[in-house]
């Protein structure tokens, strides 16, 4: 039976619109340039442009960077090639669903031994999210990717924190938060978005252990934990 861990966003109009930045909320970590970058390989369909993996990844960078965790992106074009990757994303076209109607937007598998290296994105459901969502209006096609984009890329950002910090755990706020607005993911503004300080330093920790010992855990039947948004009908 899988068993699912749900982060709930709820779609809902924000005093706060979407696209405005508060620069003054931001919280500054000072940069861990001696830590080593994670690689990760990117799986995505041929018809998903390179400007849409390449945004994606960057929002991921951005809201992980401050905290001195990098990666190191790549792009592939067959599964072939995965087994050869510690970690890696792939972004599935199909729409994925739990019970009651809830669209996914990212998970990740989880068996006995922790987070499997195996992280999915739904750029369907992404698509689904920005078009209701109130707060959104018309956009041009290149602001609809970008905004398609940053949700993907934070849904990732979430994802990744339940394989670096090895935890199923949700917390009330920060990166690991499980309930939030659905204009949290399209505004530009990223507060709400930082690991806190001991997810920092755990995810720290994480960095020099795996990349010294070419960590890869085998894969098991596995359990589910899914970044979830309520279909607004």
């Amino acid at each position: 039976m899988i068993a699912v861990l749900c982060l709930t966003l709820l779609i809902t109009s924000l005093n706060e619109g979407v696209g405005h930045h508060h620069p003054g909320r931001s919280s500054v970590w000072p940069e861990r340039t001696s830590l080593p970058a994670i690689p990760v390989a990117v799986l995505a369909p041929s018809d998903i442009k390179d400007a849409l993996v390449s945004r994606i990844c960057a929002e991921t960078d951005a809201i992980w960077r401050p905290a001195g965790i990098t990666f190191e992106w790549h792009r592939v074009t067959s599964t072939d090639v995965l087994p050869m990757w510690s970690l890696h994303v792939t972004i599935d076209e199909r729409a994925k669903e739990l019970n009651g109607g809830r669209a996914v937007l990212g998970w990740i598998p989880f068996t006995a031994d922790g987070p499997q290296p195996v992280i999915h994105l739904s750029r369907s459901n992404a698509e689904q999210l920005l078009l209701r969502t109130p707060a959104i209006g018309d956009t041009t096609i290149s602001g609809h990717e970008t905004l398609v984009a940053r949700a993907m890329g934070r849904a990732l950002s979430h994802e990744l924190g339940h394989y670096i910090l090895r935890t199923k755990v949700h917390t009330p706020h920060g990166l690991m938060r499980a309930v939030r607005s659905s204009e949290d993911f399209f505004r530009f503004s990223r507060d709400g978005f930082e690991p806190s300080a001991s997810e920092r330093e755990a995810a720290a920790l994480f960095a020099r252990r795996a990349m010294g010992t070419g960590y890869a855990p085998a894969r098991r039947a596995a359990r589910v934990d899914p970044m979830v948004a309520l279909r607004h009908d």
